[in-house]
């Protein structure tokens, strides 16, 4: 398992090149979904997968890249190449990134122009469709079992203690627009890593803390996050939490709310109803 002296290397090891404007990216660790094939193949622009089981990936339009090393977490492995593009992709100058879960229906380059076109900020979120607050981001991430709830208290009591404010804006994290190479752009992230690796893996709870502790901020998409024509969320195949003795299964509580936030927030639910029966299913054996 890599240590945090050696990721840097591991990840110089991984860069990838190309003369292309836009990369749209994911990550796939412990084959935790089926990544989606993209319906669009847009000019001048790469799919590009990370994952630590290339083998694993049925697809002609996906780039699988594969990870060479390990650490602490699945999850959090995944997490360091969504949240650090900037060792990744040298050239590129987008980088997009989509959860696994995400199925691409329309050309995404579109959401760069909406994004960017009338500032100067180098990177862009849909909001949080529920919330604007981390506070009370973290009481739901506690009452749904989504991280240890030690972990998320010592966070929130830090922001806390520093005078965080309330109600400061809340990311959904599940897509992401970058500038990924601007200097102010990688100082960003570096500090939202510091913060994922240091507290929760629940990336939405440090971000806006992140972004204002650099006194930087950010771009937000004016689209609707679950019903729009760029893109479908389907469930997740498996929902695991990792802590240090490895995995454990999660409570009824957030089978519930998962089933009840994919049913009633995306447009497509009538579609994929079976997909969301059989997606109990799995969860209940694990």
């Amino acid at each position: 398992m890599a240590n945090k002296d050696s990721i840097i290397k591991n990840l110089d090891e991984m860069k990838i090149m190309s003369s292309k404007n836009t990369v749209i990216y994911s990550a796939l660790t412990d084959s935790y979904d089926n990544i989606l094939d993209p319906k669009t193949l847009p000019k001048n622009t790469d799919y590009i997968l990370f994952t630590d089981d290339p083998t694993r990936i049925n697809s002609k339009i996906w780039k699988t890249k594969k990870i060479n090393f390990s650490y602490r977490d699945p999850r959090r492995l995944a997490k360091i190449f969504k949240i650090l593009p900037h060792y990744f992709f040298p050239n590129y100058k987008y980088s997009i990134w989509v959860d696994s879960n995400i199925e691409i229906i329309n050309d995404l380059n579109d959401l760069i122009k909406i994004s960017f076109e009338n500032n100067d900020e180098f990177i862009a979120f849909f909001h949080h469709p529920d919330r604007s607050c981390i506070y009370d981001e973290a009481k739901n991430i506690i009452n749904l079992g989504y991280s240890r709830k030690k972990i998320v208290l010592d966070q929130i009591n830090h922001y806390k203690k520093l005078n965080y404010p309330k109600n400061n804006g809340l990311i959904a994290g599940r897509f992401i627009i970058r500038k990924h190479n601007n200097k102010k752009c990688i100082e960003l992230m570096k500090k939202w890593w510091e913060e994922i690796d240091n507290y929760s893996i629940r990336d939405q709870l440090s971000f806006n803390f992140s972004c204002w502790k650099k006194d930087m901020n950010y771009s937000t998409i004016d689209l609707n996050h679950f019903n729009n024509s760029y893109f479908a969320i389907h469930p997740h195949k498996k929902l695991k939490f990792y802590n240090q003795k490895g995995y454990y299964k999660i409570s009824f509580n957030t089978i519930k709310a998962s089933l009840y936030h994919y049913i009633t927030k995306n447009r497509l639910y009538l579609k994929y109803l079976r997909k969301y029966y059989l997606y109990l299913k799995s969860i209940l054996k694990m």
